[in-house]
């Protein structure tokens, strides 16, 4: 029986050899979601073709369905969720409604999820997931790839993508042929008369939630596979070595003379 587990910051596995994680300092990961996937991998990476997770939070089925088709690269074949709120039990597919959804789709749904509401990111009043998802055009590549940007690291969100969103909160709220939120808005509250509270945001509001999501949904959610391969690269390298969980720089082999002497 293997168990990884931290000592603080640092990750230990009783069987380190079956581990590449073990002494890979964690500290840099703001939420446990990410660690878990990152155990994940590597289980996958020493021989595991099923993988059964329990948890209840949604946030880690979202997560699960959006990276199966990465980890499915790398030999997973199964990939189940256990999803418990009180006395209630689910086991859910993630592996078979990731591929029902198609690669960038299902990699575009954690920055859906980050963009249409979390527990980090507020939703749209009035606007469940329901109405979301009825939303999100599954022919609309923009949209997708907008989606699927917000779920990558990122410092900032492009411009380029504000538009797209633009047309999807339009269409979230059912305004159309309207094509911006401040034409929504004019036809909302002026036409049909709705309240300010059911009418969407401003462009300004627009874009801060948009950078809110895309922290959450790529700083959070999407970097700890980054983080993970930029570590093994130093490692890796020959220039560097783990000691007690930090990189240790060393000599190499050449330094000193010139290649080939």
């Amino acid at each position: 029986m293997q168990v990884v587990t931290n000592v603080k910051d640092i990750i230990r596995s009783n069987l380190s050899q079956n581990s590449a994680l073990n002494g890979i300092s964690c500290a840099g990961m703001e939420e446990a979601d990410g660690r878990l996937f990152l155990h994940v991998q590597d289980m996958v990476q020493h021989g595991a073709k099923c993988v059964l997770i329990r948890c209840s939070d949604t946030d880690i089925v979202v997560i699960a369905i959006s990276y199966y088709h990465h980890l499915h690269k790398l030999g997973l074949k199964e990939l189940w969720v256990q999803y418990s709120v009180g006395t209630s039990k689910r086991f859910i597919s993630a592996h078979s409604i990731a591929q029902k959804l198609g690669d960038d789709r299902a990699c575009a749904l954690r920055g859906f999820h980050a963009f249409t509401g979390c527990d980090s990111v507020s939703f749209f009043n009035g606007k469940g997931k329901a109405s979301a998802w009825t939303a999100w055009d599954p022919t609309d590549e923009q949209m997708t790839r907008a989606f699927k940007i917000l779920g990558m690291p990122s410092k900032d969100p492009p411009d380029h993508i504000l538009p797209v969103l633009e047309r999807f909160v339009v269409a979230l709220y059912k305004a159309e042929p309207c094509q911006s939120v401040g034409e929504a808005r004019q036809q909302l509250f002026t036409a049909e008369g709705k309240p300010l509270l059911f009418i969407p945001c401003t462009f300004g509001a627009l874009k801060q939630h948009t950078r809110r999501a895309s922290y959450q949904g790529g700083q959070i959610w999407g970097s700890w596979n980054v983080g993970m391969m930029f570590r093994r690269r130093l490692v890796g390298g020959g220039r560097w070595r783990m000691a007690s969980g930090s990189l240790i720089g060393q000599q190499s082999p050449t330094s000193g003379k010139h290649a080939g002497t």
